[in-house]
């Protein structure tokens, strides 16, 4: 029992979860969200993203927990609730550093083609044209009122 305070007090520091707020209203502040969530634990940072253009938010933000418990608790008391006017959603951040490879992004935005992207694999023009003699197509016979006609044997 000894050895699990020791390994917990040393990964005590770890213990923080990043927060991911989206559909945020465009009147909601920093303030309204250290409100929100200091309830549920302390804050170690937050941010509400602006836009550089116009200054006005983007409508999402993030909030650092010092606890991740607390987190969990936040995320299931906030999530999909109130905040001046929007229905917030509160997921666990990602974190993008860790995603981001070399090899996430094989292709680039063009410059070369896609082994995918081969042309030889699409029909050519002359097979797309439907203006040819279809034996199916030529025996329609558009004056004919099938729906009314009882004569009709199909």
């Amino acid at each position: 029992m000894l050895g699990f305070y020791i390994v917990d007090s040393l990964f005590s520091n770890f213990s923080f979860m990043n927060l991911y707020i989206s559909n945020l209203s465009a009147e909601t502040t920093e303030q309204d969200l250290e409100q929100s969530f200091s309830v549920f634990g302390a804050i170690k940072s937050l941010k509400i993203i602006m836009d550089k253009e116009t200054g006005l938010s983007k409508g999402y933000g993030f909030v650092e927990m010092e606890d991740k418990y607390a987190a969990f608790d936040a995320i299931d008391n906030i999530d999909m609730t109130f905040l001046k006017g929007n229905i917030v959603n509160v997921r666990e951040a990602k974190n993008n550093k860790e995603v981001k490879s070399p090899s996430s992004k094989p292709y680039k935005q063009g410059g070369y083609k896609k082994p995918f992207q081969d042309k030889t694999s699409y029909p050519s023009n002359d097979r797309m044209n439907y203006n040819n003699n279809d034996s199916s197509v030529s025996n329609f016979d558009s004056d004919k009122d099938y729906n009314n006609d009882l004569s009709y044997n199909a």
